[in-house]
């Protein structure tokens, strides 16, 4: 069976889901849909690497009319794209359900914006969506979901209409088994229901919905043969400077005291000026200087931080105020020749003024250029321990000596993530708790797992096309 709308951990505390554990039971093809496209660069290297196609999509919740603000039933409708003008025009639809103009209490678009849906998209309708708001005369990209929670008139529908019907799960967990984590997982937020929320296969579907159509089905297989999508990089912003990254360090060595006839600064400027040209990263020095010395004019700036220290180049142009070879400093460690990616410059900005540099930048390149990063916060092992321990009414003190004896690991560890599952099976405080509290057990399945999402502090990305190309930008 195929699933093409799938929830995962990223429908924060809604769903259940480690994307590495859906993957893992996706046939040939698999469909992201939740509330956000949080996941989607995590389920497309999940799939890439276990060789499952990967579908993308959203889950927003559509009402009859989104600008009035008043509460009103939403269905949660499925946009998935078919190729990367598709992608592009979901992420549209998420920035569209944030604005405010529509945002109430959570994201959601009207009815009535299906109609300006392009083909690109498949809409998938949710489980007994308003019947009459949906658009009649816009067919052939909009099927009817036929599922456990749907009734009949879902089938009815399609058989009158013209409509199509897609046979899905709507799952709030993987597999049945996760159940007790999903409830400790969302608390007070769990659905309730007799009906089945796990991804089920076609065995478990004919049961749940014995009148599921073979067409809906087969309309699954299609629709996963429809979707090709790669996504998208974002580029560099380009710079057009006054004088090349060699001139500007030749210009600033007189400010620095440095004489670069001096052989050892000579040869080490040749190198990195070689270094930075071979990987094209002369931009992104442009671009960092150039906000440097504007936020010097107004604020405290800080000397430098990390590898950047390491380069005479950043500290010629000013972005540092160390210099490498006076305190015997590697520049392979900020830029060395195995490495692809763009070398970290670790900045502090004085954090009262910290959006004068946020505004120069959307000023300069555009606003629709600059976003703030989103974060997405996990569960750590400690606050995990804690957490379930409260959900499932076991007393704070019970598990006070177990969250002091966690075995902790830096992230780069390979079983970071297992902190809890090794302290069960290896310390004899967790073989203690557990013999008295087995359904303790859960911890395990939560830790890691994706909590909610949040705006990092300082982070910003600028790039070479408006963000909402690359992925939906919240007004939220």
């Amino acid at each position: 069976m195929l699933h093409i709308r799938t929830r995962t951990e990223y429908s924060f505390r809604k769903a259940y889901g480690p994307i590495n554990n859906l993957v893992e039971i996706a046939g040939e093809a698999m469909g992201i849909a939740d509330q956000g496209t949080w996941g989607h660069v995590a389920f497309n290297n999940v799939c890439k690497k276990q060789k499952v196609k990967p579908i993308f999509g959203v889950e927003i919740a559509v009402v009859e009319d989104a600008t009035e603000r008043t509460r009103q039933t939403a269905t949660m409708m499925a946009f998935i794209a078919k190729n990367n003008s598709g992608l592009s025009e979901i992420y549209e639809l998420v920035t569209k359900s944030t604005d405010k103009g529509n945002f109430y209490y959570f994201p959601r678009m009207s009815y009535s914006d299906l109609f300006d849906i392009s083909d690109n998209v498949i809409i998938l309708s949710g489980t007994n969506p308003e019947w009459g708001l949906l658009p009649l005369a816009r067919k052939d990209n909009l099927y009817i979901e036929i599922n456990p929670m749907s009734s009949r008139k879902s089938l009815q529908f399609c058989e009158e209409k013209g409509f199509k019907p897609v046979a899905t799960s709507d799952n709030y967990y993987p597999k049945v088994g996760d159940k007790k984590a999903y409830e400790v997982l969302v608390g007070m937020n769990r659905m309730e229901r007799t009906k089945p929320m796990h991804l089920l296969n076609e065995h478990e579907l004919a049961d749940a919905v014995p009148w599921m159509p073979d067409e809906a089905i087969e309309n699954t297989y299609k629709i996963a043969d429809m979707c090709n999508v790669d996504l998208p990089v974002a580029q560099m912003i380009s710079f057009t400077p006054e004088k090349t990254l060699e001139q500007m360090c030749i210009d600033g060595a007189p400010e620095r005291n440095i004489n670069l006839n001096d052989p050892v600064y000579r040869d080490r400027l040749r190198r990195e000026i070689d270094m930075i040209a071979s990987k094209n990263f002369e931009d992104y020095f442009y671009v960092i200087a150039d906000m440097i010395n504007y936020a010097k004019k107004h604020m405290l700036v800080g000397p430098a931080r990390g590898s950047s220290a390491g380069s005479l180049v950043c500290y010629l142009i000013g972005i540092t105020d160390i210099d490498p070879i006076k305190f015997d400093l590697l520049f392979e460690r900020f830029i060395d020749i195995t490495r692809a990616d763009l070398p970290d410059i670790d900045i502090d900005f004085q954090d009262d003024r910290r959006e004068m540099v946020f505004q120069y930048l959307r000023d300069k390149y555009g606003a629709e250029k600059v976003a703030h990063l989103g974060t997405v916060s996990r569960y750590k092992a400690k606050s995990t321990i804690t957490e379930v321990a409260k959900e499932l009414g076991i007393p704070a003190w019970e598990v006070n000596d177990l969250k002091g004896a966690i075995i902790e690991r830096s992230g780069g560890d390979a079983r970071a993530a297992m902190c809890i599952l090794d302290t069960f099976n290896d310390l004899d405080i967790g073989k203690e708790v557990l013999a008295k509290y087995p359904q303790m057990r859960i911890a395990e399945k939560m830790e890691n797992h994706a909590r909610h999402s949040g705006v990092h502090a300082a982070g910003i990305i600028v790039t070479e096309d408006p963000v909402s190309k690359y992925c939906s930008v919240s007004s939220q």
